[in-house]
């Protein structure tokens, strides 16, 4: 009998687990890719291309494209220029984008999230991708310096429209 009562309560967790796993898998979040990199600690060499690669994509739809960057408080500039070069596969469409990105306000302030560290976001393009495409993305900076400080990360985030 306690056996059969294991058995049961076993099934009844699996059951909840299963249940719980649906719920969170049928909330609509429309991010399809979402990641970071951390640029050089000491400066970003102008030089330095950072890529991220975004595996085959399961949907044909509109795309938002958008560059998040964290600075901190050695950040020398209000803005940032940022250099987008960006190769879809399998047609081979390749895009190029300049963006400027503001992040430090008139009054001196960082601007977006943090407290050490700051995140902005800065909307970047809309794309139309099919399914099984993928990206190759890659950013540098454009600024005068050679070496910039005060970055430390810059990533890439994509959502369905």
């Amino acid at each position: 009998m306690h056996h059969k009562q294991n058995k049961k309560h076993k099934n009844i967790i699996i059951a909840v687990a299963i249940c719980a796993s649906a719920l969170l898998l049928s909330c609509t979040d429309n991010r399809v890719f979402h990641a970071y990199k951390s640029v050089d600690a000491n400066a970003w060499n102008k030089q330095d291309i950072v890529e991220f690669t975004v595996d085959s994509l399961q949907a044909t739809a509109n795309y938002q494209e958008a560059i998040g960057i964290r600075i901190n408080n050695d950040y020398p500039f209000t803005t940032l220029n940022i250099i987008v070069e960006q190769t879809v596969y399998p047609s081979k469409q390749h895009f190029n984008d300049t963006i400027d990105c503001r992040l430090i306000d008139e009054d001196g302030q960082k601007i977006g999230r943090g407290q050490s560290l700051w995140l902005t976001i800065h909307h970047l393009r809309d794309i139309q991708l099919t399914s099984k495409d993928s990206l190759v993305i890659n950013l540098r900076h454009n600024m005068r310096r050679e070496m910039l400080e005060g970055v430390t990360d810059i990533g890439v985030i994509i959502e369905k429209k």
